[in-house]
């Protein structure tokens, strides 16, 4: 269902975080804070590294890796939220979020127009847009500042893991309707789009579309383009890390045990069977 939107419903800031749905929750943190250089931001509910459980078997740990907020969901309960998530669409990223300096004025327009607004129920300053909105992407609007948040100062010290990650670049996406999804990510959040995505560290994408949001870019390509379709329902396809020395990647990937799908000269995609289960390309800083 298309937004008919004449104007954009808010001005969002930084990206707030993206979430990774995960099989086995601390294995995960751990693989994010030894690999990559995750570390855990000082949420109260998750003190010296424990995470969070919810009533349906749901955990949750909040990280910061290296520009952006993270969030690693898992499931204790095979038929709890992000259980039925992991069955359906595997470990992959399972929704993305932004802070907005309104969200009440946000979620009355959206509903005003149409759109269907879900998750208001679950604790929490935030909600989501549904995703038959937005060309099958769960995106979240919040206006919650995570403590330790290095963007906004004093927040914690990034690090690095034993493959050397200076940002991550974005979350690239797979979805039925290129034109729809653009159109739905600059009504929805400002997006700022790119006629065509280009990149000085990998080039050019045919058929993609990069759209700034905030601090954070996603890639839109559309389905039977580039990137192959994602499992289940979901439409992110992968995150974008970018590294400051490309030419010692292959090395510290395979000291990590994560093997290499494919690469060339700008970029390097791993086997995802080797990194939780998730898709990710690396390219230069």
């Amino acid at each position: 269902m298309a937004i008919d939107l004449t104007a954009p419903v808010t001005q969002p800031g930084n990206c707030h975080r993206i979430a990774f749905a995960v099989h086995d929750l601390p294995a995960a943190v751990r693989w994010f804070e030894d690999v990559l250089g995750a570390v855990m931001l000082p949420i109260p509910q998750q003190a010296d590294g424990a995470v969070e459980s919810e009533a349906d078997g749901g955990q949750i740990a909040v990280m910061w890796l290296q520009s952006v907020p993270i969030v690693l969901l898992g499931s204790t309960q095979t038929d709890g939220v992000i259980g039925r998530y992991l069955a359906a669409n595997g470990p992959s990223v399972q929704s993305l979020a932004w802070e907005i300096p309104d969200m009440w004025r946000t979620e009355n327009l959206l509903r005003a127009n149409g759109c269907k607004i879900v998750g208001v129920e679950i604790e929490g300053r935030h909600f989501f847009v549904h995703p038959k909105h937005t060309e099958g992407m769960l995106l979240e609007y919040t206006d919650d500042v995570l403590p330790g948040d290095p963007r906004r100062g004093n927040g914690v010290t990034p690090r690095q893991g034993s493959v050397a990650v200076s940002s991550v670049v974005r979350v690239n996406t797979v979805v039925p309707d290129l034109d729809a999804a653009v159109a739905a990510l600059r009504y929805t959040f400002d997006g700022v789009v790119s006629a065509a995505a280009e990149s000085a560290v990998d080039g050019a994408v045919d058929g993609a579309v990069d759209v700034s949001i905030g601090d954070f870019v996603v890639r839109l390509t559309a389905v039977g383009g580039p990137l192959d379709a994602p499992q289940g329902s979901t439409r992110f396809h992968s995150v974008t890390l970018a590294v400051p020395d490309f030419a010692a990647l292959p090395a510290q990937l395979a000291a990590a045990g994560i093997g290499v799908a494919s690469a060339d000269d700008r970029s390097l995609w791993v086997e995802p069977a080797t990194a939780l289960g998730l898709r990710l390309q690396f390219v230069a800083s």
